[in-house]
């Protein structure tokens, strides 16, 4: 029988009672209630203290189970007092009472009862307590104390919470005491075991901070709290917490950053930041920037908190002080004033105030930040000015400005638009844009302004016609660009000017052009004309005269001869030089591949048998080719016989020889030709005239004086460049650069 049965049987019963059969049997039933009861009682108080997710499940189905159990015995103990109850039957010399089982019985549920009370409410703190631990990231662990030089031979018992800290899955066993150090850097280790040692053997208690890496290599933060339990004078077991303090650690870590770049931001800003004790009027604290600022060191504002008013100018005191009831009501407000500076520089300044007060609504402090605003202050101003002045400029331009929306809708006109137009300012005809256009015009208007719409940013002319209040039209010459991409804008800005006297007078220049051009024509006819006719009887004459000089001649006919011979060779000299004007102004180019070397060879030639001023001229050519040079082949030849042949013609009679050198450099893109000579030279103040027509240096001087104006129109005709290098009585050097005209030919 179960002890505690038999002692309450001992108690009402009597020891060693003689009881009827029916009444053993019923002991004994409770008697196995009460083993089972026991049984389970013990492995719930175990598994509460192992606190095992396992157990609990484990600890639930028994608790079920005794419940089931125990109700079945009481409902067979119920059964059987009643019955014992109706009985008569009377035991132990009859001096027994029934009804002391009935009271054993109550007092047995009584006692069960309570004991199932307090083993929920144990169990209850006991998931609480879990809970908790779980919520706070704290892991209870106790260690009994066995052998104090090895904490790895003493038993550690931990709560859940320790394994999910340290990355684990719960044992519902006791671990190794290493469970708590394994996980910590070695260098770390060493430290807490130290700490762990002076509790155990000093303070009676350690509290540390140190990192653990788990298995999968993250490293938390934790914290470790322990105390020593004493028995006498012996440590006997360590209570202790750990609890997971990552967050909180990179929390402080964040707000360590935090405050060290809040106050980098408040030393290095270039805003003057200020705290105001308005209580007692103090100045608790300002940045350092208050140097740049207002000019004056945090020394000087400490030392004087006045200092800021004093400094700013008297006009601008009235306007701070009227926002002083905005800061008493604790609304923020914002000052823009001026100060002088100890320079006695003018600035500008912006500060923003924000005020606080106390819980009866009196203002105790004011935050402030002050920004030296003098270049936006400027800038603000310069623009007002500009803004100013452009408006002036578009309201007083002669010409007209629309703005245009993205449907062809007149926006915006500028007062020169009603000018032009003759509309009053309130009778802007809105709406589309080409109504006022002539019905002719509007075709190709409306495919201008879609050509306008697809390039933004791009400016395009047109000319064309309106129509005026009046009902006249007149010629505009506009243009129009898309800035439907500028917010400000936000339309397409077209702006035209009236052109009505400036086509008169094209159509009447178009008509006078023309006229000349009939003329020049007609000019060029004759001057070929006459210089065709003129040279047939001269080349005549000049046959004539070779016939003379093979027959014998006195000395004075002989003479006579030679001097018409040479004014026949000029006249025919200056036709030539007509001509060749006439030609260069009149033919189109024609570009042709050009051997230097061939045409030099030719002029050569054509000007072997020149007489010269002295002794004969040695005309020598040196050409250098790297690439197919094409141009005007006819055009370069008298560009070279005429340059050539001057050299030939104004030799120096003294030089004792006399020559023309020739030099020509080709490339793809160019061709440079040099003619050097040591001539007689170009005075100075001469050489800028050489090239006008008909220009001659002295009245003796041979030649017509077209031959350097030909030159020169024929070398721009081919879109080159002559350049002039000459001394009197040492030479002239002309430098002839002339483009390269492959494209044209192909």
């Amino acid at each position: 029988m179960n002890k505690l049965l038999q002692h309450q049987v001992s108690k009402y019963l009597g020891k060693n009672p003689n009881l009827p059969e029916e009444f053993e049997a019923l002991l004994e039933v409770i008697s196995e209630s009460y083993d089972h009861h026991e049984r389970v009682r013990k492995l719930l108080e175990g598994s509460i203290e192992i606190n095992s997710a396992e157990m609990k499940e484990w600890n639930s189905n028994l608790m079920k189970e005794a419940e089931q159990e125990n109700r079945q015995v009481f409902t067979q103990l119920q059964e059987s007092l009643q019955a014992l109850n109706e009985s008569e039957y009377e035991f132990m010399d009859g001096e027994t009472d029934f009804r002391k089982l009935s009271q054993l019985a109550e007092t047995l549920k009584n006692e069960t009862h309570q004991r199932k009370a307090a083993e929920r409410e144990k169990a209850q703190r006991a998931a609480h307590l879990e809970a908790s631990q779980k919520i706070a990231h704290i892991g209870s662990w106790e260690i009994t104390i066995i052998n104090t030089d090895d904490l790895d031979a003493n038993p550690l018992y931990c709560s859940d919470e320790v394994f999910h800290i340290f990355g684990m899955k719960p044992e519902p066993k006791e671990v190794k005491v290493s469970l708590l150090y394994d996980c910590v850097p070695p260098e770390e280790a060493v430290a807490i075991q130290e700490a762990v040692r002076e509790a155990i053997h000093a303070s009676g208690s350690y509290d540390v901070e140190h990192r653990i890496i788990l298995k999968d290599g993250t490293t938390k933060m934790v914290r470790e709290r322990a105390e020593i339990i004493i028995n006498g004078d012996d440590p006997i077991r360590i209570i202790g917490t750990i609890q997971d303090i990552t967050k909180r650690k990179a929390a402080e870590e964040e707000i360590q950053r935090i405050n060290y770049e809040l106050k980098t931001l408040f030393e290095n800003m270039q805003e003057c930041f200020f705290t105001v004790d308005t209580t007692v009027y103090r100045l608790i604290q300002i940045s350092p920037s208050c140097k740049e600022v207002y000019g004056h060191s945090v020394e000087e504002f400490m030392d004087n908190p006045d200092l800021w008013i004093e400094v700013t100018l008297e006009e601008d005191r009235a306007q701070i002080w009227a926002k002083q009831p905005n800061l008493e009501r604790g609304e923020s407000i914002v000052n823009i004033y001026r100060i002088r500076d100890k320079k006695g520089n003018i600035k500008w300044l912006e500060s923003k105030l924000k005020p606080t007060l106390d819980e009866n609504g009196k203002l105790v402090r004011l935050d402030g930040v002050t920004g030296d605003i003098t270049k936006r202050k400027e800038a603000e101003i310069a623009l007002k000015n500009s803004e100013y002045r452009f408006r002036s400029m578009i309201e007083n331009a002669s010409d007209a400005i629309l703005i245009v929306n993205a449907n062809f809708e007149n926006t915006y006109a500028s007062d020169s638009f009603y000018r032009i137009m003759g509309y009053g300012k309130d009778k802007l005809p809105l709406g589309d844009y080409f109504d006022l256009f002539h019905p002719e015009d509007i075709p190709g208007m409306k495919k201008h302004m879609k050509k306008v719409l697809k390039n933004p940013g791009k400016a395009y002319k047109a000319e064309y016609r309106k129509r005026k209040k009046d009902g006249s039209y007149f010629w505009c010459e506009g243009y129009a660009t898309n800035l439907l991409h500028v917010p400000a804008v936000n339309g397409i800005v077209v702006n035209f000017r009236d052109i009505t006297e400036r086509k008169r007078s094209e159509k009447a220049i178009e008509a006078s052009n023309e006229e000349l051009r009939k003329s020049n024509n007609e000019l060029d006819r004759f001057v070929y004309s006459v210089s065709h006719d003129l040279r047939a009887p001269l080349s005549s004459m000049l046959g004539i005269i070779s016939l003379m000089e093979y027959e014998d001649m006195n000395d004075e006919l002989t003479s006579d001869v030679e001097l018409l011979k040479e004014s026949i060779n000029k006249l025919d000299g200056f036709i030539a030089d007509i001509l060749d004007y006439s030609r260069n102004s009149r033919m189109e180019l024609h570009s042709r591949k050009i051997d230097f070397k061939d045409k030099l060879e030719e002029v050569r030639n054509n000007l072997k048998y020149m007489p010269s001023a002295g002794k004969p001229v040695v005309v020598k050519t040196n050409v250098r080719e790297d690439a197919e040079f094409y141009s005007d082949s006819t055009r370069c030849t008298v560009i070279l016989n005429n340059l050539i042949s001057n050299s030939i013609r104004y030799s120096n009679p003294r030089a004792e020889e006399p020559f023309v050198e020739v030099d020509v450099k080709v490339n793809e893109a160019e061709a440079i030709i040099t003619i050097r000579d040591n001539g007689i030279g170009i005075a100075k103040e001469k050489q800028d005239r050489i090239f006008d027509m008909f220009y001659r240096v002295s009245q003796k001087a041979a030649g017509s004086g077209l031959g350097l104006y030909i030159v020169k129109e024929t070398v721009e005709k081919l879109g080159g460049s002559l350049q002039l290098e000459s001394q009197l009585d040492k030479g002239t050097c002309f430098t002839l650069t002339l483009p390269n005209l492959v494209s044209r030919s192909l």
